[in-house]
């Protein structure tokens, strides 16, 4: 339509229809968005023909809209007053005069603005006009109970009209922004399955921020479970926000209570959508610990190089260094490991960790055949367990288990019956087969063979089979030896 008329103006330039043509192409201009050639166009027809303002309602609107889209605020609101005034019972009169108070609003002057919209609201009720000043008068009010309450009361006028909608998405930040972030969730919930068109995209930042709100301050109540309540109902909305602290709250929560499928699906969302420029260091050793929970030891460890490299150096982690310490212990890099560990146990301030440090640390000079310094740092580790007011039986059992084990290839044979002892006596299982086997065979070297008998016997009589068989070959074994010894 625009190369048309242009064509038509530049073929019939003394045509008497220049008039209507080039008020057709300003128009056209206008809804192309081609804002300064329009304006330069309409004006030029105001000029040639001063009466068409007359004839045509929608030349100075046009001309009016022109202005304001180009920040003239002045020329804009001379425009619409003098639409106003020629066509006073026009249906575009509300708008016009929500318009000529918004010029208010862009030159500074709220209050000349707040009356023009509320003589809008109070003039032409039920129509876009007052709608949208309604909108405008919010926005401009400073008491939060009085925005509230106006953002509420558009919602009740309005309802089914776009501003009501808008109203909506002010009402939630609104509740946000005051830490209401519950609040302000329950506000959006519903309207975020509509279709919101124009709306959309400030409609998802409000639910982010609040959803981001709302998991912080659960996160700061140490509150895991709940965080996954709230997520679980109402992740078919927050699986479309890409806000990654959202993703790694909740996937915080979820490692939290040894969810790790579902947390490595979360973290993971969270890496993927922050930038390494503003990606949160934690979620690196969040990711890692949940990767190497699931036995994903090669990404873990990746993971965790990338934390290390990024964490400050003032900084402590003990457990990190504790955990890549456990991954070279398994993949068998022992002096690895034994780097790790030392710097992790250095920074450790718990008991209970430092034992943890110290175990790793003899499995790894046990890999290295540093059969000596086993003993030693199993012993602290257990003394160290031994204090810490929630003794973890198991831990302490499998600890004195590794001791008798160390003795016993260092033919310390009497240290090692003592150990097996203490480990069966920290046993959560009873007296189990295997350890009972390990006890009776260091009895027997330890040249006891009485109690050795005497440990084989209740290994038969616990009716497990295959250590059931190996305790009879042994007795069998130690008879013969006796009957030799005899002969």
């Amino acid at each position: 339509a625009i190369t048309a008329f242009r064509q038509y103006l530049g073929e019939y330039p003394q045509s008497r229809r220049l008039t209507a043509v080039r008020l057709s192409l300003g128009k056209s201009l206008y809804d192309n968005n081609e804002y300064p050639d329009a304006l330069t166009t309409l004006t030029r027809v105001m000029e040639e023909d001063p009466q068409c303002v007359y004839e045509d309602p929608d030349l100075l609107v046009y001309i009016g809209n022109l202005n304001y889209q180009l920040g003239h605020a002045e020329k804009a609101r001379e425009a619409m007053i003098k639409a106003v005034n020629l066509y006073p019972k026009s249906d575009a009169v509300p708008v016009l005069l929500t318009r000529i108070a918004d010029t208010m609003k862009v030159d500074k002057k709220p209050d000349q603005a707040k009356k023009i919209y509320q003589l809008v609201m109070k003039s032409y009720p039920g129509t876009d006009g007052s709608a949208i000043s309604a909108m405008r008068y919010a926005d401009l009010l400073s008491d939060r109970a009085e925005k509230e309450a106006q953002y509420r009361s558009i919602i009740n006028t309005y309802p089914g009209n776009p501003m009501a909608k808008l109203a909506v998405i002010r009402l939630a930040d609104l509740l946000s922004q005051a830490g209401e972030y519950a609040a302000s969730i329950d506000t959006l919930r519903d309207m975020m399955t509509e279709n919101l068109k124009d709306l959309k995209d400030e409609a998802e930042y409000v639910m982010s921020s609040a959803f981001d709100g709302y998991f912080k301050k659960l996160d700061s109540q140490n509150d895991s479970l709940a965080v996954i309540t709230a997520y679980e109902k109402d992740k078919r909305l927050i699986k479309h926000l890409e806000n990654s602290n959202i993703f790694e709250a909740v996937g915080t929560a979820f490692l939290t209570t040894h969810l790790y499928k579902q947390a490595a699906e979360l973290l993971q969302k969270a890496y993927k959508l922050s930038s390494p420029d503003n990606r949160p260091v934690n979620l690196y050793y969040q990711l890692a610990a949940t990767l190497q929970e699931l036995g994903k030891n090669m990404q873990a460890q990746e993971m965790l190089y990338a934390y290390f490299q990024k964490i400050p150096k003032n900084q402590k982690n003990p457990e990190a260094y504790l955990r890549m310490g456990r991954l070279m212990v398994a993949e068998k890099s022992w002096d690895k490991a034994l780097g790790f560990l030392g710097t992790g146990f250095r920074q450790s301030e718990s008991d209970e960790e430092k034992a943890e440090f110290l175990l790793n640390q003899a499995e790894a000079n046990q890999g290295l055949g540093k059969t000596d310094k086993v003993p030693g740092l199993l012993i602290k580790a257990i003394n160290l367990m031994a204090s810490s007011p929630e003794v973890r039986q198991a831990r302490l059992m499998q600890a004195y288990r590794s001791l008798g084990e160390s003795y016993m290839k260092l033919s310390v044979f009497q240290k090692a019956v003592d150990a097996f002892t203490m480990a069966l006596k920290f046993s959560e299982q009873g007296r189990p087969p295997d350890l009972l086997f390990l006890l009776a065979d260091s009895n027997m070297k330890a040249h006891q063979p009485e109690a050795a008998k005497a440990v084989f016997s209740e290994i038969i009589d616990s009716g497990s089979d295959f250590w059931g068989r190996m305790a009879k070959e042994r007795l069998r074994a130690m008879a013969l030896e006796e009957k030799l010894k005899a002969s």
